[in-house]
């Protein structure tokens, strides 16, 4: 950020902040890289808060929308990294399973034992011309 800081500025540099965070989290595979990631961009040392640092330095009018932009651009990354940690989550989870372990055995069930009888007795029925 140079000297000159306003609402365009900021506007553009969090178009450019989401283009690099959008190719950025493509690119993650594991945990780490989702805490790495979350740390640059809205960890205490992070762009977002060096961006949220610089709103005492528009004027009052400007203050409010740069505030509500910073704000929806930190939910905007929050959101796409519970995501992704969600999806990575789940991807754990279907490899987890150990494939070396036998099949399961499928279930085959009965019949009830009066549904039994009353086909039973309809047979007999039937054969006897009923």
């Amino acid at each position: 950020m140079g000297d000159i800081f306003d609402i365009s500025s900021l506007e553009s540099k969090i178009k450019n902040l989401r283009a690099e965070f959008d190719s950025e989290i493509s690119d993650i595979k594991e945990e780490a890289d989702i805490s790495r990631v979350k740390s640059k961009y809205i960890g205490k040392k992070g762009i977002l808060q060096d961006l949220f640092r610089l709103i005492p330095q528009l004027s009052e009018s400007d203050r409010k929308l740069a505030g509500k932009i910073l704000n929806d651009f930190k939910e905007y990354v929050e959101e796409k990294l519970e995501s992704l940690k969600s999806a990575l989550e789940r991807k754990q989870v279907e490899f987890s399973e150990d494939i070396t372990l036998p099949g399961r055995r499928s279930f085959s069930a009965n019949l009830h034992p009066i549904t039994v009888a009353l086909r039973e007795i309809t047979e007999i029925f039937e054969k006897n011309g009923f």
